[in-house]
């Protein structure tokens, strides 16, 4: 599953009450187009229901649960855990949240920038729909079972099995059962099972580097700085050296969101026009596997 999309769920996750992988690097590797070995190519116009195996990429076997280290029930620094307490609870009083984003991928090697703008709408307990707005505008679409990664300059689409339709549903969002990252929705122990989590202190979300108005719009807002730092034993700590989450101290919510992996490629995603409650339109179909536009290939990983 590739950074760019860890990288914003990421902090999806950290919105509600935890992480998007990148994109990048999956596209320079797809250029011609191959598809992953345990994939099977269609091309049709509306797609059969999904029934294969797990995705080819979970962060562990779903139901599974990592064995974790050792950690005090209750951290340190007592500001580590008012905010993660601060956030979970403000995860269980959303049930839908809409927000624009903007994404700025920093290849610190090659000196390289790119920004992209989406959106991103989630519906509790494991409905997520999110594009690109701007740039290549892939989308990615998850409906507890399935996963599907759109990428329209490609055509082609990518399906992700986590359940098969005679299994339950992933029951919510968590790090180590999802192949992304999320940061909403994530219970505080679960946080601390998987991250070594230190409080920075309050800090100014900082210059934005593009040129998005509505970024620029927040560089003031000061917010609550944690960095999470992925234990040994955890997935993460296989891709990631460290995240940090910039949290309103109010809501509870996250203003943004930094990935750095183990490339040093530094992943960062800014929310604005944040929305929730009922008035969101989130139907069922706009998670769900669309028609496959014609022309396209699809590809079931298995």
């Amino acid at each position: 599953m590739n950074l760019r999309l860890a990288a914003v769920i990421v902090m999806t996750g950290a919105i509600v009450g935890s992480a998007v992988a990148a994109r990048a690097q999956a596209d320079k590797e797809e250029t011609a187009v191959t598809p992953p070995p345990a994939a099977t190519a269609t091309n049709e116009a509306q797609p059969p229901a999904a029934t294969t195996a797990p995705a080819a990429t979970p962060a562990t076997e779903p139901g599974k649960e990592q064995t974790p280290d050792a950690e005090p029930a209750t951290p340190a620094d007592p500001n580590v855990d008012r905010i993660l307490r601060l956030a979970e609870e403000a995860g269980k009083k959303i049930d839908r949240l809409a927000a624009d984003f903007d994404y700025d991928e920093y290849e610190t090697l090659l000196d390289d920038r790119e920004f992209y703008e989406g959106r991103i709408i989630y519906r509790k307990p494991n409905r997520i729909f999110m594009e690109f707005t701007s740039g290549a505008k892939q989308s990615f679409r998850f409906d507890g079972r399935v996963f599907v990664d759109d990428r329209p300059q490609q055509k082609v689409r990518h399906i992700y099995v986590m359940r098969k339709p005679t299994e339950p549903e992933v029951e919510d969002l968590d790090v180590d059962k999802v192949p992304f990252p999320l940061p909403f929705g994530q219970q505080r122990d679960k946080v601390l099972r998987t991250f070594d989590v230190k409080y920075v202190g309050k800090e100014a979300l900082g210059p934005w580097a593009g040129t998005s108005k509505r970024a620029k719009a927040t560089d003031k807002t000061e917010c609550e700085k944690l960095t999470l730092i992925p234990k040994p034993h955890s997935p993460m700590a296989k891709d990631y050296q460290r995240m940090e989450f910039w949290v309103n101290g109010e809501s509870g919510l996250p203003a943004q969101v930094r990935m750095i992996d183990k490339s040093d490629r530094i992943l960062t995603v800014r929310f604005s026009n944040l929305e929730t409650g009922e008035r969101i339109d989130a139907p069922d179909r706009i998670f769900e596997e669309q028609p496959l536009p014609s022309g396209w290939d699809r590809f079931m990983h298995e």
